[in-house]
């Protein structure tokens, strides 16, 4: 038996035990664990289960206070979320006072993604994702303006996320990652105000790269629909036959199940589209045009 070690573990006990020890004296002996850094006392006062796992103390949540701490408390914060699950005993939603963040909030902001979906996994049903912490700044906002891109789009996976909410200063998460030059985070959520919208942006970014399979299939992966439309009811397969790209084409029908039949607001297809251009004057490729009338035809095109 290792008495040493244990006579060094009850020491550390004890040292978390004594409210006088340290410079934050106000501090519960689970709050002290976190000061210290103390990994092993901090598990076994979670486990115990007469410890107050939510009070840190000087009106502290446990969770929040660990996250606030960064990397080094890190593991402390999921040994909570793991073992807090049981019974109920870990309150996900309460907020530090100085600030308005809940846990979800400092998790986002310090970009822990593995925090945010154990956050997200396990306690779901009790946190409020639109949550405003006294600057009105959500989750989504703070994910959005520190540029942690994966954390956007986890929480954009959320059924009641709204990218679409203001903080103190006006700004939705949108113009936040904007200001900021993160421009996926932007891009994710301007996909994410309605997926189903072709954006001007969009459509520009995707004609500047000549339709690049690499550029369209970028905006698919940030939430984009591929059969999404602009006002005119135009889908990208349109703009890709307008061009006569072929390789598009293909790319969004073989690959992507785009809608051949899909209509634009005056009721054109794609086919409609094809056949018009070969009366456009200064058509550069009226092969390419050709080819991509039998593609058309051979993938579902209704010529009717």
């Amino acid at each position: 038996m290792d008495t040493q070690g244990d006579s060094s573990a009850q020491e550390d006990v004890q040292k978390c035990l004594n409210p006088v020890v340290g410079p934050r004296p106000n501090l519960t002996p689970i709050g002290l664990a976190i000061w210290n850094n103390n990994e092993q006392i901090f598990r076994s006062l979670v486990k115990d289960k007469r410890t107050h796992i939510n009070n840190a103390g000087e009106n502290l949540n446990t969770l929040v206070y660990a996250l606030a701490f960064k990397e080094p408390r890190l593991e402390m914060a999921k040994i909570l979320l793991t073992e807090g699950e049981d019974e109920d005993r870990l309150d996900v939603t309460a907020k530090d006072p100085g600030s308005g963040n809940t846990a979800l909030h400092m998790a986002v902001q310090n970009g822990y993604k593995g925090v945010v979906g154990l956050l997200l996994e396990k306690y779901g049903d009790k946190i409020k994702v639109n949550e405003q912490n006294l600057d009105g700044n959500t989750a989504l906002h703070l994910a959005a303006g520190a540029g942690h891109k994966d954390v956007v789009r986890l929480l954009l996976e959320c059924k009641n996320i709204n990218p679409s909410l203001t903080n103190s200063d006006d700004k939705t998460p949108f113009n936040l990652a904007k200001d900021k030059g993160h421009q996926e985070c932007a891009d994710a959520l301007l996909v994410a105000s309605d997926p189903m919208f072709l954006h001007e942006q969009i459509i520009q970014d995707i004609k500047d790269s000549n339709f690049a399979e690499a550029r369209i299939e970028y905006w698919l992966n940030q939430g984009l629909k591929i059969d999404a439309t602009n006002e005119d009811k135009y889908v990208l397969l349109m703009y890709a036959i307008n061009v006569s790209n072929i390789e598009a084409v293909q790319f969004l029908i073989g690959d992507k199940q785009a809608n051949v039949n899909a209509q634009d607001r005056l009721g054109r297809t794609a086919l409609f589209w094809t056949i018009n251009l070969f009366a456009a004057e200064g058509l550069i490729d009226k092969d390419k045009n050709k080819d991509i009338f039998e593609f058309l035809l051979k993938n579902g095109a209704n010529p009717l």
